[in-house]
């Protein structure tokens, strides 16, 4: 019974995880087919299809695969050029614009974007370093986080729960907004060391000790997921 009961339990959770992964290279359309969803590759598409005066337009891009020598067949089909692989990860290629769509659908294609530069300098931004404090992160830029936020996924609807000690009074409203009123605070302090209201479920009592740390984690939330409710 209990090799049934675990085969059983893996066969869901096979099923579940093949429920929430996207589609080979993208998402897939009401039609069945898979489009281009990588928000820095549809820029470039946009930009390099509106700077052509004449033929195709074409991108740099990268697949994620775990078929380099079909994936790489096929981008020379479709009229593309192969300029590097790693085996059994990516094929990047350049691409011709029209042919994308037929990339992404090519079987073991898993994702088709923009390539990433591994060891990218990430584009200079200003900063602030005082204690406890702080402005929009490198972490953006690293991670390409901007390019997701323009393109309207900011964390909105998603609520992020972090536990950890704070020191609230150094909370920047102009980066993040209000200081999380006591219905976004939770405090169990079973020792007691003074650093809630009261000793369960209080508000939080600024600790100037370690405090800053949760409140850095914090702050790293809110420059990637802007919209999300902590």
């Amino acid at each position: 019974m209990y090799v049934r009961f675990v085969r059983a339990a893996l066969a869901v959770a096979m099923l579940s995880a093949v429920a929430v992964v996207p589609g080979r290279a993208g998402v897939a359309s009401a039609a069945g087919t898979i489009e281009i969803t990588d928000p820095l590759l549809l820029s470039k598409i946009a930009a390099a299809s509106a700077q052509r005066t004449e033929g195709v337009a074409s991108v740099s891009v990268e697949v994620l695969t775990a078929d380099e020598a079909g994936v790489s067949v096929a981008v020379v089909a479709l009229g593309g050029t192969v300029t590097g692989t790693v085996p059994g990860a990516v094929v990047q290629a350049r691409m011709p614009v029209t042919k994308l769509k037929a990339l992404a659908n090519t079987p073991g294609a898993r994702f088709v974007q923009f390539p990433r530069l591994s060891g990218r300098v990430p584009v200079a931004r200003s900063r602030t370093e005082v204690q406890g404090t702080g402005t929009v992160g490198a972490e953006i830029a690293i991670t390409n986080a901007d390019d997701w936020h323009d393109a309207g996924f900011t964390g909105t609807g998603v609520k992020v729960g972090i536990v950890d000690y704070f020191n609230l009074s150094l909370w920047n409203t102009t980066e993040n907004g209000s200081v999380p009123d006591s219905n976004h605070q939770f405090c169990q302090d079973t020792i007691p060391s003074g650093l809630c209201t009261t000793p369960i479920g209080g508000s939080i009592v600024n600790d100037v000790g370690s405090g800053d740390h949760g409140l850095a984690v914090a702050e790293i939330v809110k420059d990637m997921a802007p919209g999300a409710e902590l």
